[in-house]
């Protein structure tokens, strides 16, 4: 039996984003320019914290799997690790490149007249 778990709990992570998107834009219907500053800064500390524990959970599995790679000479390990860390690397490049940037984009949407910073 192989060593390498290829249930991949990421993707159902990136829902966690569409919440607090979501929450964004129904809360920002509701804002005056009092109040919207801060809230612009919580949901930008609330999704750059959600980028962070995706980025650091793969680094993490990609590790791991580095080290099952680096440990076994069974040839199906082998070929399993080999496969998992490819579809880890593709899914720390998504992460950054694609979801990173549509929430950006959300969140300067939402929050430019506020001067919100970039994710």
């Amino acid at each position: 039996s192989s060593g390498i778990n290829a249930e991949w709990p990421l993707r159902p992570g990136h829902e966690e984003d569409d919440n607090v998107i979501k929450r964004l834009n129904v809360a920002w219907y509701y804002w005056n320019k009092k109040t919207a500053p801060g809230k612009c800064g919580g949901f930008r500390s609330e999704l750059l914290s959600l980028h962070s524990r995706r980025r650091d959970l793969i680094n993490t599995c990609l590790d791991q799997t580095q080290g099952v790679l680096d440990s076994t000479e069974d040839a199906r390990e082998r070929k399993d690790a080999k496969k998992f860390i490819s579809t880890l690397k593709e899914d720390l490049r998504l992460e950054e490149i694609v979801v990173r940037k549509r929430n950006s984009m959300f969140l300067l949407k939402k929050c430019k007249e506020y001067k919100t910073e970039k994710l």
